[in-house]
């Protein structure tokens, strides 16, 4: 593609990308997947959020001290109706 042309093309948006870089059933518009087969920027986004994805996975679910939540209610302040 020219210089030109970039400067036209529309990038696939957060979503877009998302729907081709984590696995599941998401369907995308003709025009978009063309566009994302031909895009080396949003190939090279695709790819980042695909390993992005595969980190958070690997990480190990953390779970709150206990009476944390506890903890926290007790210094909400509600606002008066």
């Amino acid at each position: 593609m020219n210089a030109k042309h970039q400067e036209r093309v529309r990038h696939l948006q957060a979503e877009e990308l998302e729907s081709l870089a984590i696995p599941g059933d998401h369907r995308l518009p003709a025009r978009s997947s063309a566009h994302a087969a031909e895009c080396v920027r949003c190939q090279r986004d695709v790819e980042e959020l695909r390993a992005l994805h595969t980190a958070l996975q690997a990480l190990t679910p953390l779970q709150p001290a206990l009476g944390f939540t506890d903890r926290v209610m007790q210094r909400v302040r509600l606002p008066l109706p």
